[in-house]
Parts: C-alpha cells; sequence; structure tokens
C-alpha cells in the first residue's frame, strides 16, 4: 500500500477546518436564526412570511462569514469592508423596500439584519481567534527556524570540523604538511 504522508495531512487539515470552523459556525447559524425568530414567534401580533426562518439564516450566514474574513484578515480591511457592507445592506433594503412584489418579505427584514449584525459581531471574534492562532504558530515556527539556524547548524558545523582533524595522539609532534 502506497503511503503518501502529505496526502494525510491534508485531509487533517480538512479535518480541523470542518471541525473548528464549520461546525461551530453552523451552531452559531442555528442559535442566531433561532434567537432572532424566537420574538416573532412568541408574538400573536406579527408573523413572519412562511420561508423567513431561511431568510433570517441565509443573513446570518452572510454575516458569519463577512465577520469570520474581517477578523481573520491581517491587513486593515475594516476601513474599506464596512462601507462597502453598509452600501450592500442599503441597495439591499431600498429593493425589498421598493418592490410590490417582496411586500410578504417586508416584516422579516429587520430580523434578517439582526441577524446578520449578530453573526457578523460573532464571526469577527471568531475569525479574530483564527488569526491569532496562525500568528501563535508562525511565531513558534519562527523561534524554531531561529534556533535550528544559530544553534544547531553551528553545532553541526562544529562537529564536522572536529572529524576533519587529525586525531590528538597523531599529532603528539608537529604535523608535516604535505
Amino acid at each position: 500500500m502506497n503511503e503518501n504522508p502529505v496526502q494525510y495531512a491534508v485531509l487533517a487539515s480538512h479535518r480541523t477546518v470542518l471541525l473548528d470552523v464549520f461546525l461551530p459556525a453552523l451552531v452559531v447559524v442555528g442559535i442566531i436564526t433561532l434567537l432572532v425568530r424566537l420574538p416573532p414567534m412568541l408574538s400573536r401580533k406579527q408573523s413572519l412570511a412562511p420561508g423567513s426562518t431561511g431568510l433570517i439564516a441565509a443573513f446570518a450566514c452572510l454575516g458569519l462569514v463577512i465577520g469570520i474574513l474581517t477578523g481573520a484578515s491581517m491587513t486593515p480591511v475594516v476601513g474599506s469592508l464596512l462601507p462597502a457592507l453598509l452600501t450592500l445592506l442599503g441597495a439591499l433594503l431600498a429593493y425589498m423596500f421598493g418592490k410590490e412584489s417582496l411586500a410578504v418579505w417586508r416584516p422579516a427584514i429587520p430580523y434578517c439584519l439582526i441577524a446578520l449584525m449578530l453573526s457578523a459581531l460573532y464571526g469577527i471574534f471568531m475569525g479574530g481567534t483564527i488569526r491569532g492562532t496562525w500568528q501563535r504558530n508562525a511565531d513558534i515556527q519562527h523561534a524554531a527556524d531561529l534556533y535550528y539556524e544559530k544553534v544547531d547548524l553551528e553545532v553541526a558545523k562544529q562537529t564536522r570540523l572536529d572529524r576533519l582533524k587529525p586525531p590528538a595522539s597523531q599529532c603528539a609532534q608537529p604535523c608535516k604538511k604535505e
């Protein structure tokens, strides 16, 4: 059987992403969707259109992805992402409130925005945790590389130089150079 260690490393990284990112993200989207959907369900006065739970969950997913990408980024993207996000929300709201065929979805829009904002906030913290882990691992790897360069290679170099020297018993008298 041909065992490829790179293949196993790739599978392990997929497993890590699945268990450390996607599964918690799915749980967070479910919890936020339930929390946001609960008040209209308990309220007898206001009812949302059928399918609005899916719309709320979609906005929660969008917010979580935006939050994770923003939090995990090593560059200052907030300055350009925040205006883009607000523009997207403004355009979407203007379209949904202006289009008469989408009037049935109007009561769900505030709940969608709440889900988007809550999940984006959580995603920013989740992404920050991911970025911190990456940075910590990079720092550990850098320290290991420096130790290898400054200590291990110097010890190996000195060991090889010592092997090239003739033994002390052979040089009891001055060695002749040929």
